[in-house]
């Protein structure tokens, strides 16, 4: 006797192909993608779904979930490493003009477009009608506005400062940055109305961004010289990513790291980074 056994031939992937190339979705919204495996009858058809940037977009099984705006790309990837993307740009709902929105934002304000622009992002707001462009940014604003940033992440577990309550607005805000190393304390307490410094903001953004190496000094600041040396590598990266610009007086231009950090400021600065990143 001959035992005779047959099997069937390996077909490999030659092809993958998604059924959306871009996508446009508002933060929380969801669509799904569609793989299609070339030839129809390969033996193995499983696919692999990931994120370039999941603090914009995620997948799952081919469906995509909008974080914060932004944009990122899903890749769909075979058992062979064939692979096909989709573009995804995640935009907030268009909102009402600022100017109309805050009685305290004029149209020719130079900070008119930032404040429309962390507004529409929602990574600022106002309070009563007013954004208070030139108030000076508190610890807990900082924080507040980085979580917002990041996208609202859920957080669990307490918080190690007894200056900072479960039921304060901004406790999410402050346990969140406390387990991102965005923030840290003084003396065992966070002192959230304390007020931020331009430095200091600087230094809060720089902590946000994963502290990534700097390299080259401060240039072209008349008082350089006056940036605290906690601070230097942080002013560096934001001067170098045109970030912080400086403010001009006498035709030079000054840093003025020791000066409060205003709304306003803060809000030209948020801008200029998740445009960066974005």
């Amino acid at each position: 006797t001959c035992k005779v056994t047959v099997v069937n031939p390996t077909v490999a992937v030659t092809g993958i192909k998604l059924d959306k190339t871009a996508l446009t979705l508002n933060p929380k919204g969801t669509a799904s993608l569609t793989a299609t495996i070339t030839p129809s009858n390969a033996t193995n058809k499983t696919v692999t779904w990931t994120t370039s940037n999941s603090k914009v977009a995620t997948v799952s099984g081919g469906k995509v979930t909008a974080v914060a705006a932004g944009t990122a790309t899903i890749t769909a990837k075979s058992n062979n490493g064939k692979t096909a993307t989709c573009k995804v740009t995640v935009v907030q709902p268009a909102k009402a003009p600022v100017t109309e929105v805050f009685s305290d934002v004029p149209a020719n304000a130079w900070y008119v477009n930032a404040v429309q622009y962390v507004y529409d992002n929602g990574i600022m707001a106002g309070t009563g009608g007013e954004f208070l462009p030139n108030a000076t940014m508190t610890r807990a604003m900082v924080v507040q506005t980085l979580y917002n940033l990041s996208g609202a992440p859920k957080v669990s577990g307490t918080s190690q400062f007894p200056d900072v309550k479960t039921t304060d607005w901004y406790f999410k805000a402050v346990l969140w940055a406390e387990q991102n190393k965005v923030a840290a304390g003084s003396d065992g307490l966070f002192l959230p109305n304390a007020l931020v410094t331009r430095e200091q903001f600087a230094q809060f953004l720089y902590n946000y961004a994963g502290t990534p190496k700097v390299s080259g000094e401060l240039r072209g600041f008349a008082d350089a010289a006056s940036v605290s040396g906690w601070a230097r590598n942080a002013l560096t990266w934001a001067t170098q990513n045109g970030i912080v610009s400086g403010k001009p007086s006498g035709g030079k231009l000054y840093l003025d790291p020791k000066g409060k950090a205003t709304r306003a400021e803060a809000a030209a600065m948020l801008m200029k980074y998740h445009k960066i990143k974005s």
